[in-house]
């Protein structure tokens, strides 16, 4: 089967920063992301499921499909910075924990 790649780019953010994110692709822990760091992934061609997780606090699932030789970046951080941090962090992780994290298509 032919595979396709995806790179993840950790954001660089005050919230975490000591921490490492856990990326699952189809329910399946495939490795975990330091503050700023990039990773690339193989994964099968087809239609796949990405999300990132810390504590109880999950990034919604995306659904792509890729195909092989494809690459898709990824970019993973936070909602929680600037005036945020300040004054909503902790509403974001025990309540809004939904909308802790982001989990998007790099904009290049």
């Amino acid at each position: 089967m032919n595979k396709g790649k995806i790179e993840i780019t950790r954001a660089s953010q005050i919230v975490n920063f000591g921490r490492k994110i856990n990326i699952y692709v189809n329910n399946e822990k495939i490795c975990r992301l330091s503050d700023n760091e990039t990773r690339t992934i193989e994964i099968d061609e087809g239609v796949n499921e990405i999300y990132a997780r810390i504590d109880w606090c999950k990034t919604p699932p995306l659904q792509f499909e890729i195909k092989g030789g494809e690459d898709i970046k990824l970019e993973l951080g936070s909602n929680v910075k600037g005036w945020k941090l300040a004054v909503y962090a902790m509403h974001y992780y025990l309540i809004r924990h939904s909308e802790f994290l982001y989990l998007q298509q790099r904009k290049n």
